[in-house]
């Protein structure tokens, strides 16, 4: 590659594609330079990059570990290009679990944080797909997708069977509900309550409950489809008494 070979193929240039090489029996510095070019065409949304990169590529030994060692499924998925993460996820042993070091953020996990369901739809088709996995923070999909309002994809989380509607992040210790009830996210609310097992009573570290959150904000709607439920604690306090 060349650098105006690259800077056409990170761009999407059409023209591009039959002069690009992919070399087989690359060298360490070489394979880089591929990795760059497929990392940025992924991440920038470049379908065609992609067809041509998977290719050229695909059946090679060691393939599908350097992609996931680039993490390319994640970038794709973190800006919500569907069709190249259908592409990626189609070729063998490619790990649709795959995280960042730095987070365990997953390819699921951020795609649900976005609000990309169709990335969505096609990561929980992927063998193997763990929908709980969390970051280490314990935000897990649906804890991103609740706490950002994404009610589409909040609807498409519950209906995966053994999702963890009560898991909360490990600092503060606030649920999914906890989190779309301080935000006043009402659809995502009454879904969550739809769910059998949900706990509409769990408190934060401090003792907040999803309804003192809603009452502390001013969330009407959401405080009064909480009363409607036998089971919610109107009389908890937090530990500072508030």
């Amino acid at each position: 590659f060349d650098v105006l070979e690259i800077d056409a193929a990170v761009c999407g240039e059409p023209e591009a594609l039959s002069s690009m090489k992919f070399i087989v029996n690359a060298t360490r510095k070489e394979n880089e330079l591929a990795g760059k070019v497929l990392l940025a065409a992924a991440a920038g949304g470049r379908v065609q990059i992609v067809k041509e990169f998977l290719k050229q590529w695909q059946g090679i030994p060691g393939f599908c570990e350097f992609i996931n060692n680039l993490k390319v499924v994640w970038n794709a998925s973190s800006g919500g290009h569907a069709k190249i993460v259908e592409l990626l996820l189609g070729v063998e042993k490619v790990d649709a679990n795959v995280s960042l070091d730095m987070n365990r953020s997953t390819a699921l996990s951020q795609a649900c944080a976005n609000g990309h369901l169709k990335v969505v739809n096609i990561l929980l088709g992927a063998p193997g797909i763990d929908v709980n996995r969390e970051k280490t923070d314990g935000r897990s999909p649906l804890w991103q997708a609740c706490d950002a309002g994404h009610i589409e994809v909040v609807i498409r989380l519950l209906d995966v069977p053994g999702i963890d509607v009560n898991r909360p992040q490990i600092t503060t210790q606030a649920s999914p509900l906890w989190m779309a009830c301080q935000y006043g996210y009402f659809e995502v609310v009454e879904q969550l309550l739809l769910v059998k097992g949900i706990n509409v009573n769990r408190p934060t570290d401090k003792g907040i409950t999803p309804f003192s959150v809603a009452c502390s904000n001013g969330h009407v709607k959401v405080m009064e489809r909480l009363l409607s439920i036998k089971s919610v604690d109107v009389h908890r306090t937090s530990k500072s008494g508030s």
